[in-house]
């Protein structure tokens, strides 16, 4: 998959805001087959450079990042 690791980033952010704005769980599941599907993309890439592990590193984290955000297990 031909991204750069900031743009990586920003889907991951992207993909994490979408998730959380679904009204129903048919939704949320498109959400997260998009995610599955473009996880095993950059992961493919990951066997061909240090850059490509940097770029699926970038999407997962700012996913998980910014979902912690917005949908925290343990509320304050």
């Amino acid at each position: 998959m031909s991204i750069s690791k900031s743009n990586a980033a920003r889907l991951g952010h992207i993909l994490a805001e979408a998730l959380h704005s679904c009204e129903n769980i048919e939704q949320r599941k498109g959400v997260l087959i998009a995610r599955e599907a473009i996880q095993d993309a950059l992961e493919r890439d990951c066997q061909r450079s240090d850059a490509d592990w940097a770029r699926y590193c970038a999407f997962m984290q700012r996913f998980d990042e910014r979902l912690s955000c917005l949908e925290p297990i343990n509320p304050v």
